[in-house]
């Protein structure tokens, strides 16, 4: 065999381990993320993680289904949402909280009121912010 034809063959049979490589990875990615339930189930584990790191009672209906937004890396998680709401269901949600219920409040701003929350579940921080003008009331937790 001729040492191009030699070549030719090597570097097709790699390309050829590459590619079915790359198949195989997506196709186990494919798997596992629809297996998991894909989106829907990871949206609905970070709001849990988030009521139960911030020992918070379930959002208002009228939030509807406020988003959550996963930060972190290998050692870290943390969980941000947000959702708006009227005064009186801000009132009562923060009132049915334990966390928001026991919480240092202070006000940085006019209008705004800030909960420092003892964590639950293992976490290392918990806030809410509510926003009174806007009736916006923000979440932060996370675990390190």
């Amino acid at each position: 065999m001729k040492a191009w034809a030699r070549r030719s063959l090597i570097l097709l049979c790699c390309g050829g381990l590459l590619l079915g490589g790359g198949i195989v990875a997506v196709i186990g990615l494919g798997y596992w993320f629809f297996s998991s339930g894909g989106v829907a189930a990871k949206q609905k584990s970070a709001i849990e993680c988030t009521l139960e790191w911030g020992r918070l009672a379930p959002f208002p209906a009228s939030a509807g289904a406020a988003p959550v937004r996963t930060e972190g890396g290998p050692s870290s998680r943390a969980f941000r949402a947000s959702f708006v709401a009227t005064e009186a269901e801000i009132a009562k949600w923060l009132q049915d909280s334990p966390g928001t219920r026991e919480a240092v409040v202070t006000k940085p701003t006019a209008g705004l009121r800030h909960f420092q929350i003892e964590p639950g579940g293992g976490a290392a921080h918990a806030e809410v912010t509510v926003d009174d003008t806007t009736h916006q009331v923000s979440i932060y937790v996370y675990w390190s």
